[in-house]
């Protein structure tokens, strides 16, 4: 996006700091039963096992519906009560708590990260003292991903109360300091700060400022307190179906940047509030306020995803055009879950979607909200568009199908060259004091690997080599090991060395 249009964009979009537009839609009079089967007919393509989705127009749940299954094997229909897995959307969440501390002077978005916790030390060039709150809230902070905060906090849950601080010393900076990179890290830092100013942990804080006002009783950042038969679990797509993933979430490693379960139901509520000044049912939940601070745009970017063109980052949102339309966007994927949520304020409409499968699930939520988005918008030829994009998925699928079923056939075939030791040699505790403890554990023949509640079966990489594949935190990564006398002492993995302690 050149300047000017940036700069035209905002000031579109400026237009709407001071409230919403006022403004009611004409509702397609055919849209409920043209929509649904336009989902119907995404749907029939086995993207995903189980999809819901929200519409909300005005102050009104214009539309909301479950298809297919959050759980297979027990027969168990997604609907809009299915609670599944939101990711990164849960950004919107924490940086409403946030600005809402700051709206009572507990927090000062332009005071340094220093003054809320003080014992921080980060690695130079990084400063605590010249690095602010804002900065976090605009991924502008230059703390680099990559380090044991974030692979605690959203993999293993290996950290203890208060401990998290201390990692951050271990992140680098980044290359392009003052820019902005989206990521983790700086919503991770925001939780730490939530704490150390309220004295309550980021969970509880979200929950009192933002879910229960709201009336989000189904939004919990504690999986431990969702009965099972609400889950939506997750998924992947094979070539015969889909395989049923590891749950790799618990209460320790839902985390501030991505960390909690939410049901559509719950999130139509909260767009209403988004929409809507902070009312809902013209009642104030929240100050007017406090909402347009989060429509704000604290920085530009220049990033497309779909055909959303993200031009400016507000306090927890991508702030997007997408087909002409100003919207603000939040998106969150993790393994065997996507989740969708936007909101276009001149328009007064906002939509929720989630998918039990990561990949493909994704494509079947974007090619309905943009009908629905269509649709709603008035956009000429939507249906044209819709039917064009339905026909493009068969190629998509197919082509995602093909590449993953040719990626498990050469994993398979790197596992009919043995190991220099056998399996259970390499069975044992190894520990990094900076990432944390792996242990290996032989079971039913197969080699298991756990990092806190990370876990997974190993494989041979490449058996030459003595390297094994795990998929522990959000891909795969390659261990190189080493051996003393036929026993395994230690091994590498993300650049870090394990040593063997038991």
């Amino acid at each position: 996006m050149t300047k000017t249009k940036m700069l035209k964009s905002f000031l579109v979009l400026m237009l709407f700091f001071g409230g919403v537009a006022d403004c009611q839609i004409a509702i397609p009079t055919e849209f409920g039963e043209k929509f649904h089967t336009a989902c119907e007919k995404a749907f029939a393509q086995k993207l995903a096992p189980g999809f819901a989705i929200g519409i909300v127009v005005n102050d009104s749940v214009l539309y909301q519906k479950g298809f297919g299954y959050a759980d297979i094997s027990n027969e168990l229909a997604a609907s809009e009560n299915s609670r599944f897995y939101i990711a990164s959307t849960t950004k919107a969440l924490t940086a409403l708590a946030v600005l809402s501390l700051t709206e009572e002077g507990l927090l000062s978005l332009d005071a340094p990260i220093s003054r809320y916790l003080a014992e921080l030390s980060l690695r130079p060039p990084l400063d605590a003292d010249s690095i602010t709150i804002k900065e976090l809230l605009a991924h502008t902070h230059g703390i680099d991903d990559r380090g044991p905060v974030v692979l605690r906090t959203a993999f293993t849950g290996q950290f203890e109360k208060g401990e998290l601080p201390t990692f951050l010393k271990y992140h680098e900076a980044r290359k392009e300091p003052g820019e902005f990179r989206y990521g983790n890290i700086g919503y991770n830092v925001l939780g730490m700060v939530i704490e150390a100013v309220t004295g309550k942990d980021w969970k509880t804080v979200v929950e009192e400022r933002v879910l229960t006002p709201i009336g989000m009783s189904s939004t919990t950042a504690n999986i431990s307190t969702v009965p099972f038969e609400e889950l939506a679990l997750p998924y992947r797509s094979t070539a015969i179906g889909y395989d049923k993933l590891y749950l790799a979430k618990a209460d320790v490693n839902m985390h501030a940047a991505g960390g909690h379960f939410s049901t559509v139901h719950d999130m139509t509520r909260f767009l209403r509030a988004m929409i809507n000044d902070g009312k809902i049912n013209n009642e104030s939940i929240f100050d007017s306020a406090l909402i347009q601070s989060s429509r704000v745009p604290l920085t530009s970017q220049d990033r497309s995803f779909w055909e959303y063109k993200r031009f400016a980052w507000s306090p927890g949102w991508d702030v997007c055009e997408f087909r002409g339309e100003n919207a603000y966007t939040r998106f969150g994927s993790f393994d065997g879950y996507f989740s969708y949520l936007g909101y276009f304020p001149d328009r007064r409409i906002g939509l929720v979607a989630y998918a039990n499968e990561t990949d493909l699930g994704g494509e079947l939520i974007n090619l309905a909200t943009s009908y629905a988005i269509d649709l709603l918008c008035g956009h000429k030829n939507a249906d044209s568009i819709f039917a064009t994009e339905l026909d493009n998925l068969t190629k998509v699928k197919s082509d995602y199908l093909a590449e993953y079923t040719q990626e498990l056939a050469t994993r398979a075939e790197r596992q009919k060259e043995p190991l220099p030791f056998p399996l259970e040699t390499y069975a044992g505790t190894y520990q990094n004091n900076v990432l944390g403890t792996m242990d290996w554990k032989m079971l039913d023949s197969q080699l298991v690997v756990e990092m806190g509640v990370a876990q997974c079966e190993s494989e041979i990489y490449d058996a030459e080599q003595n390297q094994l594949r795990v998929e522990l935190i959000g891909g795969g990564s390659v261990v190189s090991f080493e051996f003393s006398d036929g026993t395994a002492t230690s091994f590498k993995m993300l650049g870090f060395t394990f040593e063997r302690v038991k």
